[in-house]
């Protein structure tokens, strides 16, 4: 038993082995068009405080020209797909667990990735996709909105802090040094943030 417990939790590592590190950024093709979809990909983008996320509407074919190539329409509609910066693409649940590390509920990302979790979230999910447009989907959605919300809030609070934190410097005639200055940049490989993008703390998460 102890053993199996071992294994479930090293999971994760055996999983990433088969793939060559991601290259941020990562483009996400979701169904805009599901609420449900929609709520839970904006609650993700308001914990992407390393900006690495860029999401992209699949089902507005418009949207998908400046991405081009991809794969077909229908594809990125049925299952939930992603694609770094390299062109490695992830579909499905591995989808989700590369996006979920790249926020600061990287958590999820390592309980998916465990073999028997992921096994079993790989068997339900094309059915779930599937019938995501006859899913309770409300109650859902407002978990997923109030959860954005919160963490839209943190981020703000944050910000505050680091400003303070600035002045408070800038006051001891120090604000041109920096003892731990905050980067937008991952591992080296991630695009340039958009203009009037700022550092969101002083230790903004990091996709793993």
């Amino acid at each position: 038993m102890c053993l199996v417990v071992d294994e479930l939790f090293k999971g994760g590592s055996m999983q990433a082995a088969h793939k060559p590190a991601t290259q941020w950024p990562l483009t996400v093709f979701y169904d805009h068009s599901c609420t449900l979809c929609r709520s839970e990909m904006h609650n993700i983008k308001a914990r992407d405080h390393a900006d690495v996320l860029r999401l992209v509407d699949a089902s507005d074919a418009q949207a998908l020209l400046p991405h081009a190539p991809v794969k077909p329409q229908q594809d990125l509609m049925a299952l939930l797909h992603a694609r770094d910066a390299a062109g490695v693409w992830y579909v499905g649940v591995d989808a989700f667990v590369v996006i979920y590390k790249a926020t600061d509920m990287g958590w999820v990302g390592r309980i998916l990735s465990w073999p028997v979790v992921h096994s079993i979230a790989s068997a339900l999910y094309p059915s779930v996709a599937r019938n995501r447009y006859r899913m309770p989907s409300r109650w859902l959605s407002n978990a997923f909105e109030a959860s954005r919300q919160r963490a839209s809030n943190r981020q703000a609070q944050a910000v505050q802090a680091e400003a303070h934190w600035q002045a408070n410097r800038c006051e001891a005639g120090a604000c041109e040094l920096r003892d731990h200055a905050p980067t937008a940049n991952v591992a080296g490989n991630q695009a340039a943030a958009p203009a009037g993008h700022h550092e969101a703390s002083a230790r903004p998460h990091q996709p793993e």
